[in-house]
């Protein structure tokens, strides 16, 4: 599966919104152990899929290796960079800093508008990407 990011519908093709049962047979997955409750994970070769475990619907959909743009592999980009293709102000984006194990920093971004949440290090690199769905 292509890892290509469709803002506002998910990564490859795999979508937000739909029911994790339609990808079971299609695609090799591994099941990955969360504590989360209402949510179970499953790994489609380096695509994390979050699902609510009553509904099956996919929440969330994303990647920390490779996740590509407009040709772009965008994990180690720039986020100014990434803004400037989708023409988002970044001082627009919903953002809040978590610290992660060994104290390490990120900035996470919410770009409502696109179904975006892109995580970001002290630098200004793009770590992370995730196409969330919100109800």
């Amino acid at each position: 599966m292509k890892k290509i990011l469709k803002p506002n519908i998910g990564i490859g093709e795999i979508a937000i919104g739909t029911s994790i049962d339609f990808y079971l047979d299609k695609y090799n997955f591994e099941f990955v152990s969360i504590d989360n409750t209402d949510w179970e994970e499953y790994d489609f070769d380096g695509v994390e899929v979050y699902f609510d475990k009553s509904s099956r619907i996919i929440q969330s959909i994303g990647c920390r290796e490779l996740c590509e743009y407009d040709g772009l592999n965008l994990i180690g980009s720039s986020f100014v960079g990434f803004c400037e293709k989708l023409n988002i102000n970044p001082s627009e984006a919903i953002s809040e800093e978590i610290t992660l194990e060994q104290d390490e920093t990120q900035t996470v971004y919410e770009v409502d508008n696109l179904s975006l949440q892109i995580w970001v290090d002290l630098n200004g690199l793009i770590k992370a990407v995730f196409v969330i769905f919100y109800e």
